[in-house]
């Protein structure tokens, strides 16, 4: 299937730690409270439910930065046919420092 018009999904997820990894801070993770975790950004296609990228943000949540840096990879891994992107994320992926031209 070929697709023109794409919509992707970006949102971030818990990922427990268990041991003493480097980066993990105990932050939240309604799972396993207490327990240090990364907060992956993870994105795919609407439309397909499939996978595209994902990227470890700090274990505070993404900064704009990692959230411009992240739609950039985004976008160099959709297949070469896609011509219009629309997005999708909750508040923190859309925070106003991150809506610069990706």
């Amino acid at each position: 299937m070929k697709l023109e018009v794409v919509t992707i999904d970006t949102d971030t997820t818990v990922h427990t730690l268990y041991g003493q990894q480097m980066g993990g801070r105990k932050s939240y993770n309604p799972k396993n409270k207490g327990k240090k975790s990364y907060p992956p950004m993870l994105t795919f296609i609407a439309e397909t439910r499939e996978y595209v990228w994902v990227s470890c943000a700090t274990a505070t949540g993404p900064t704009g930065k990692q959230i411009g840096d992240h739609l950039r990879s985004v976008r160099v891994a959709l297949p070469p046919g896609v011509k219009q992107i629309y997005g999708r994320g909750r508040f923190g992926i859309l925070l106003p420092g991150s809506r610069r031209r990706i």
